[in-house]
């Protein structure tokens, strides 16, 4: 007999950030090959031709960390991390946003409800789609850390690729201030482990599951603002 989970999808809960790791564990995707030409010219250059895409991410759960909550029947319509959301473990995340937002796919501040050209070049796109990629804040502000990369920034511009476990797990394994601190199924090592034991999903001797595995089968995208049900006969 299948086992049935949901995941909601508007308030961010171990399911969702689970569901966020299942990215692709192989090298770089075919289509970074588009971005050869590329200069960095600052956190606008992903602009230049992703307008749609970054409204689409301007509009998700994962950048408002917020969202609708269909299923609650108390409460505002909006719940979730940046709504004034509690969990068992970070309590709120409003009292430190300076640590807290440290894993937000911004570039310091909170996030806006008004799409416009500032907010969406407040989206710092590399840290799901470039695995080289490193930074640190600067008066509030997050700005590229070349020290701490292996390559310029004009490199990790024409190397861009899709999501990987490893780009994921920078903050999902990291919730709660460290390597597997807050959740003891998810750490850094998920992100390549061939120990089935360790993780039959994600090893990439077992499942070797990614992002699209659940997408091809359930219908259902990161931002996706719904309650879903992904039977493990799914994947079977």
């Amino acid at each position: 007999m299948a086992f049935e989970f949901s995941f909601r999808r508007t308030v961010i809960t171990t399911a969702v950030c689970s569901t966020l790791l299942f990215c692709s564990a192989t090298g770089v995707a075919a289509d970074s090959e588009p971005h050869e030409g590329l200069t960095w010219n600052g956190p606008g250059t992903c602009l230049e031709c992703h307008t749609e895409e970054a409204t689409e991410v301007h509009a998700s759960v994962m950048y408002q960390w917020s969202g609708e909550s269909p299923q609650m029947t108390t409460g505002p319509t909006l719940q979730g991390k940046a709504a004034g959301g509690v969990n068992s473990y970070c309590i709120n995340i409003l009292g430190n946003w300076e640590v807290c937002g440290n894993c937000h796919i911004g570039l310091g501040s909170m996030p806006k409800d008004e799409v416009t050209e500032a907010e969406l070049e407040h989206i710092d796109c590399l840290p799901c789609h470039q695995q080289a990629y490193r930074r640190k804040k600067v008066t509030g502000v997050f700005v590229p850390d070349l020290d701490a990369m292996a390559m310029t920034m004009d490199e990790a511009t024409q190397t861009v690729h899709q999501p990987m476990r490893s780009n994921c797990l920078q903050c999902h394994a990291k919730a709660g201030g460290g390597d597997a601190v807050k959740r003891g199924d998810l750490a850094l090592a998920s992100a390549d482990t061939a120990d089935v034991q360790y993780d039959v999903h994600m090893s990439v001797s077992a499942g070797d599951l990614n992002l699209d595995s659940c997408q091809q089968h359930a219908g259902m995208t990161v931002f996706s603002s719904y309650i879903i049900k992904i039977l493990c006969i799914i994947c079977i």
